[in-house]
């Protein structure tokens, strides 16, 4: 596993904070049809995001893109922090996902 220097890791951290505002903007809940489902288009997946400041600004508009183009599969903000951490690799962008999903895991139902 690659290591990210402490103050690289810091900074990625600082720069995520825009895609958590992102996730946040994004429309609430819908309920959409199976017909309407079937017609969304889709959007190109973001490139990993490997916790390079450079690249948070770009990481954030390919994650707003697929969020607005593909509104119907984005219904929640669980759905939304759990697919940006699927495209982040690293120490910070683990860190980043880890301060949002221990909040959302004593949200969700058990059993």
């Amino acid at each position: 596993m690659a290591e990210i220097r402490q103050e690289e890791a810091g900074e990625a951290t600082e720069g995520t904070t825009g895609l958590y505002a992102t996730v946040h903007e994004t429309s609430g809940p819908l309920t959409p049809s199976a017909a309407s489902r079937a017609r969304e288009p889709k959007a190109p997946p973001p490139a990993k995001f490997k916790g390079k400041t450079d690249n948070v600004e770009t990481f954030i508009r390919q994650c707003e893109n697929v969020f607005s183009i593909e509104r119907q599969s984005f219904t929640s903000e669980e759905v939304r922090i759990r697919y940006a951490r699927n495209l982040m690799e690293g120490d910070a962008p683990v860190q980043w996902y880890e301060a949002y999903h221990n909040p959302l895991t004593k949200l969700l139902p058990t059993g």
